[in-house]
């Protein structure tokens, strides 16, 4: 499930680069457009990008600041994800406390900086990391726990019997520290 989780935040990120450079170049198509037709709007681009900042807010909550012909698009707690005609860009790396678990970080001037998962709210990549967080971090753990009581106990009955030869049976599971 994990896995599975893993690439589920790897497609939403991806996503919302693709929204989010389609919007951009909307913004400047748009501006092009206006300046060429002397302030016609291009109805057509307008619900272009309409759409695609619906599509962009079912994956994850943004907020939209109209610049002029143009919308910046803010995600978190005021991180750029479009300004003007410039996407900036989500990405995905390990998280520095477990390898085997995908992290969002927002990219920026070739610096990238792992976010926390409170500041990624509402829509599907918001629900994809608080599942894992919230229900199968907690199953997961429980689950440990349940093998290593069971391992204990089943230890201690195990060093209470004796073979055919009289030896003191021992330890027949190895209990793991936890990682």
């Amino acid at each position: 499930m994990y896995d599975a989780v893993n690439s589920q935040v790897k497609a939403s990120t991806t996503r919302i680069n693709s929204y989010a450079q389609q919007i951009a170049a909307l913004n400047e198509a748009i501006d092009r457009s206006m300046a060429v037709t002397n302030g016609a709007a291009p109805n057509d681009l307008l619900d272009q990008r309409d759409q695609l900042l619906a599509d962009l807010s079912k994956e994850v909550r943004v907020t939209v600041v109209k610049q002029n012909t143009s919308y910046d698009v803010y995600i978190g707690n005021g991180l750029s994800l479009v300004v003007g005609g410039r996407a900036y860009e989500l990405t995905n790396v390990a998280s520095p406390t477990d390898p085997s678990r995908l992290e969002v970080a927002y990219k920026s001037n070739d610096v990238t900086t792992i976010l926390s998962e409170n500041v990624i709210s509402g829509g599907n990549l918001s629900g994809l990391l608080e599942f894992r967080s919230q229900t199968l971090d907690l199953a997961s753990n429980s689950l440990g726990r349940i093998a290593t009581v069971l391992a204990s106990t089943f230890n201690e009955q195990h060093a209470l019997g004796m073979d055919l030869n009289g030896a003191i049976g021992g330890n027949f599971f190895t209990v793991a520290s936890p990682v």
